[in-house]
């Protein structure tokens, strides 16, 4: 099943702490920076706007802590007050009591020892917007709704997904297609290879039998191009 859901990561030794009060095993820290720059995702860096999740914390009262972004491995809720989220100047803060069991044991140790030191979260995109910096494409998220928070040992700030670029504007989409085009320079048995065209029909070489595919490379045509070149280097 296809999903909007994108996941980004934080990779930040500061930004999650273990402590135990009350002989609770806790963790706090800041799920996600405002007004910082992402790594690059592809081909675009993204900025987190203040206030992204107002809207969503307000209308959605259950968000879930996981591990590693696993539905098997709950840590807490909002619903169940085991996972607090304050939406401060900075970015959004969490508290997390954590259950006795392996997984908030084994969550608690690691990040005690410094073996989780990043902070992931998955949402879907109700509102973004890209535009060129400096030469840099950036992607500024407005508005979310946030699913979930994840202590991860995925490093960095995330990956691109494919979602991530659907609500890029054409006229940038083909600044970014030059990637696919260095990427998929070479032979790939990949079966993806029909996702490099909107219309999904190919000859035996491999080549796209659209109509005029020849002499015009749509915009749609670059955008499926690049899905597939970043879906590669992952």
């Amino acid at each position: 099943m296809k999903t909007n859901k994108e996941i980004r990561a934080l990779s930040t030794a500061t930004e999650i702490r273990a402590v135990k009060t009350d002989g609770k095993m806790r963790l706090s820290g800041l799920a996600i920076p405002y007004g910082v720059r992402s790594t690059d995702l592809g081909g675009f860096v993204e900025i987190a706007k203040a206030g992204l999740v107002t809207r969503s914390l307000r209308e959605q009262p259950d968000v879930l802590a996981l591990r590693d972004h696993d539905g098997s491995k709950l840590l807490g809720r909002t619903s169940a007050n085991t996972l607090t989220l304050r939406d401060t100047p900075s970015g959004l803060a969490f508290d997390l009591v954590l259950p006795d069991t392996e997984v908030g044991r084994d969550t608690y140790e690691n990040v005690r020892l410094g073996n989780l030191s990043g902070v992931s979260w998955g949402f879907n995109t109700r509102k973004d917007s890209w535009a060129q910096v400096d030469g840099q494409t950036v992607r500024t998220l407005h508005d979310i709704d946030l699913a979930e928070i994840s202590p991860t040992s995925f490093p960095a700030y995330g990956k691109a997904t494919s979602v991530s670029l659907r609500s890029c504007p054409p006229e940038i989409r083909s600044l970014l297609s030059d990637l696919g085009d260095i990427i998929l320079g070479g032979d790939d048995d990949d079966k993806d290879d029909d996702e490099e065209c909107p219309c999904g029909e190919h000859d035996e070489d491999g080549k796209c039998t659209c109509p005029d595919s020849e002499d015009q490379d749509s915009d749609d045509t670059r955008h499926a191009r690049l899905q597939l070149a970043i879906r590669r280097i992952r």
